[in-house]
């Protein structure tokens, strides 16, 4: 798995804006959605989905969001 990076959360998993995105995958949301609710490109939600999926060496949103919530969501 990926290493820690600057502002990760307690977890170490995932920095806080990762966290946020994959919080709200969990609630159902979709890239447009996010970027709507973040106030953020649709292209920047997708940069940091391929970036957290390389750095957890996952390949779908649910496995992103079933390490979230057992890595200790904060």
């Amino acid at each position: 798995m990926g290493g820690v990076r600057g502002g990760a959360t307690a977890n170490g998993l995932f920095s806080a804006r990762e966290a946020e995105i994959v919080e709200l995958i969990a609630l159902g949301f979709e890239d447009k959605q996010i970027a709507v609710q973040l106030g953020i490109s649709r292209r920047t939600v997708r940069t940091h989905l391929e970036r957290l999926f390389s750095d957890l060496e996952v390949h779908s949103r649910a496995a992103a969001v079933a390490l979230w919530m057992t890595a200790g969501r904060p």
